[in-house]
């Protein structure tokens, strides 16, 4: 049924198997809204089954609508489940040997595929599906794509990341896509270029449709297309029904809103000099200050901090932006470089706002950096509520979007992201603008008729000239007549307004976009926001994608699958690598990290008797009784097993899946439980539950015992080994009832 064995595993030039063979991207655009799906083809040219995990990028603005799975002759959609549910779903049926696949948000613009027991010879294809609004900025329509993530500074759990998720990257790291988008209603005719890829654009009978001029491209970019927006109006409102009623979407795009330039501003420019902005990188960053040097005003202050492992200022505090103090921010600018480590930013940042300057004049940090870092709570502190607006610019082939767009949404300024090859000049002159006006603040939406249920932002955020501001709206009914965005303006409140018209081409989607807009928007509660993304079969905060392929019994392997994660490509140019990693790989001049697996060696020293949870005194448990002594039934050691700490029950966790590794069919006792110091106070009460057991109490205990492990296991604050959960549950599955004492076992801990 499956391909031979025989034939010769792909590897990469570091004997390293390879599982992600393919991507093809198609897209289609009509007007603003786009519509797009990726296809991952894995394939498992090992011998023994594989689990692939893939953590990559989609767009920030993104709306994730749909997962299709194939595997062989089966095809399935995938299912909007609660997050934990599904994570517990997905295990139980990758131990039993189905074949589970599972898509999740880690955070916005970043998610984790896995696909699960994936058989020798098997092939995957994983078709993800995000819809899009596509925003008119400086009359032009940009669509962007990451294909790879930049090399993030910091420690993954400051993230909240499981090792499994951790994007990883690698010189010989080889990932391909094809590209193809149609393009059809008011774009269709515009100017359509790319100043990321060598495309070419083929008129059709209905649009345009745009490929990429050689077959397949390298994912080590962003994917960049952009489209004059001459024919499209700078306001819409769209409505369509869903399940409660009606939702509008309105789009408007303020001109020549910008209020009296005011007399002088403090901007403070920190500049990002860590490692990875060697090369491409770093040469935008010097353009790029430059540029806005040269825009600075006399009645200006400026200040130039320069940042990696550790920050420093070039003045020590902000000076006038003339003579000689320009002189030598000119000087620094073209001659700093990419040699400060590591990507301290939240440092800098602070650093910035603490810069000493003019209480009078309003105060802007604007921040280049190619880079992102795991600790952006951090980052986001260092800004909020300072009083200072944040303009963040990305440079590089692979920038950050989403740690750029929290920086700006966080302190009211704007993000925007400069492609190696766009011209750096008109694109900084852009954003200075922004920077040299205050947004308008305290618009409204009105309708002419009818009043909306509720609208989505609730506030109307700062407003800057010439970008794109989207609002939801909610009505009971069809909404007819207009929708106006009224602005205050110093000479007088300006209207501007758009007919409602029914969106035929958007009305399966609207209702989903709406509602996924409504589950961001932090207003409901985590039930509510639950049933919201299940109804409607979204991937959010709260909901995993789940689609499983069900095996039959002599389909599956008796071994757990080996984790093989799937590495991005370095970006472009990062580093200043760029260019040369095919040299490199062709020289086989690096080597590359050891595949991941889930199996260990087996090991004979099994921790019991003297464990780091050990110490030494005698164990007041009787083997024959099991009773405990009534003055360990206090009241301290109740508080010691609900203070009982995750990394003690991870470790629990760990010492029983060494055990079973060794001695898959080991009984375990409440005794072992002692020997490992679980507190008193819960194996009393696991006891009690002993007492109740009828048959064979060996069996029973240990499936007591497998069932406080996997209680322990789903704590939010244990971290395990992915594999030892899995060594469990496969043990877990030949006793019968564990289900059950786990449910029993919760309800004795609500907290675990």
């Amino acid at each position: 049924m499956y391909a031979s064995q025989d034939a010769p595993v792909m590897t990469t030039a570091q004997e390293e198997p390879v599982c992600l063979r393919a991507v093809s991207i198609r897209a289609k655009v009509h007007d603003l809204l786009s519509q797009t799906r990726v296809t991952q083809v894995y394939e498992n040219s090992e011998s023994g089954p594989i689990e692939t995990v893939y953590t990559f990028p989609l767009p920030v603005d993104g709306v994730l609508t749909g997962v299709e799975v194939k595997i062989g002759e089966r095809e399935l959609l995938g299912r909007a489940v609660e997050k934990r549910a599904a994570e517990q779903e997905y295990e139980e049926r990758l131990v039993k040997g189905d074949s589970p696949v599972m898509l999740e948000r880690l955070e916005s613009g970043l998610y984790t595929l896995n696909v699960g027991n994936l058989l020798p010879g098997e092939r995957a294809e994983i078709t993800v599906e995000f819809v899009e609004v596509l925003r008119v900025v400086r009359g032009a329509v940009r669509y962007e794509l990451p294909t790879t993530l930049g090399v993030w500074y910091g420690r993954p759990e400051e993230m909240g990341f499981e090792p499994h998720q951790v994007p990883e990257h690698s010189l010989f790291a080889d990932n391909r896509f094809s590209f193809e988008m149609d393009i059809t209603g008011l774009l269709a005719g515009t100017g359509i270029s790319s100043p990321s890829h060598q495309v070419q654009v083929a008129a059709k009978e209905d649009g345009a449709r745009v490929s990429l001029s050689r077959e397949l491209a390298r994912m080590d970019r962003d994917f960049v297309l952009t489209m004059e927006a001459g024919s499209i109006s700078p306001h819409f409102a769209v409505s369509a029904p869903t399940e409660e009623g009606y939702v509008v979407l309105a789009g408007f795009t303020p001109e020549r809103i910008e209020a009296r330039e005011p007399v002088g501003r403090s901007v403070k420019i920190v500049v990002d000099c860590s490692g990875s902005m060697c090369g491409i990188s770093m040469a935008q960053a010097r353009e790029g200050v430059l540029r806005i040097l040269d825009r600075l005003e006399p009645e200006d202050r400026f200040n130039l901090i320069l940042f990696g492992s550790e920050s420093r200022q070039l003045f020590p505090g902000q000076v006038p932006a003339r003579g000689e103090y320009l002189e030598k921010g000119v000087q620094t600018a073209r001659t700093m470089d990419a040699d400060m480590g590591g990507t301290e930013m939240a440092g800098a940042l602070t650093r910035a706002v603490r810069s000493a300057g003019s209480g009078e004049l309003e105060r802007d940090i604007l921040l280049l950096t190619d880079g992102d870092i795991y600790d952006r709570k951090k980052v986001f502190r260092a800004v909020a509520g300072t009083g200072h607006r944040v303009f963040p610019i990305g440079v590089g082939s692979a920038p950050s979007h989403a740690l750029l767009t929290g920086l700006a949404q966080k302190s009211g300024g704007a993000s925007m992201c400069v492609a190696p090859d766009e011209e750096m000049g008109r694109k900084m002159l852009d954003h200075f603008k922004r920077m040299r006006f205050s947004p308008v603040r305290g618009a409204t939406l009105e309708f002419s008729e009818g009043r909306p249920e509720s609208m989505l932002p609730s506030t109307m955020p700062g407003i800057y000239s010439g970008d794109m501001v989207l609002v939801w709206a909610r009505f009971p009914t069809r909404p007819e007549g207009t929708c106006s965005l009224v602005l205050p303006l110093e000479d007088g409140e300006r209207r501007l307004g758009a007919r409602i018209q029914d969106a035929r081409e958007w009305a399966e989607l609207l209702p989903r976009l709406e509602a996924q807009a409504r589950i961001e928007s932090g207003l409901l509660t985590e039930p509510e926001a639950v049933e919201l993304a299940v109804r409607y079969n979204l991937v959010s905060e709260y909901t995993n994608y789940l689609a499983v392929v069900e095996r039959a019994e002599g389909e599956k392997e008796a071994d757990l699958p080996a984790l093989r994660k799937v590495r991005h490509s370095l970006p472009e140019g990062f580093g200043g690598v760029g260019g040369i990693s095919g040299v490199m790989h062709e020289c086989n001049m690096m080597a590359s990290p050891v595949m991941y697996s889930r199996k260990r060696s087996p090991r004979q020293d099994v921790p019991e008797e003297r464990s780091e949870y050990s110490s030494g005194e005698e164990f007041l448990f009787d083997e024959e009784t099991f009773e405990i002594p009534s003055f360990l039934l206090t009241e301290r050691g109740e508080e010691k097993a609900k203070s009982w700490s995750g990394t003690k029950a991870a470790k629990v966790v760990s010492l029983m899946a060494e055990l079973l590794r060794n001695e898959p069919a080991a009984s375990i006792s409440l005794i072992t439980l002692l020997k490992w110091r679980v507190p008193r106070d819960v194996v009393r009460t696991l006891q009690e539950y002993v007492q109740e057991m009828v048959g064979n109490r060996e069996e029973g205990e240990t499936a007591l015992c497998l069932a406080l492990g996997l209680v322990l296991a789903a704590r939010k604050d244990v971290r395990c080994d992915r594999n030892d959960v899995r060594v469990l549950r496969k043990a877990a599955g030949l006793h019968a009832g564990v289900a059950e004492l786990e449910d029993r076992i919760r309800g004795a801990w609500p907290e675990w």
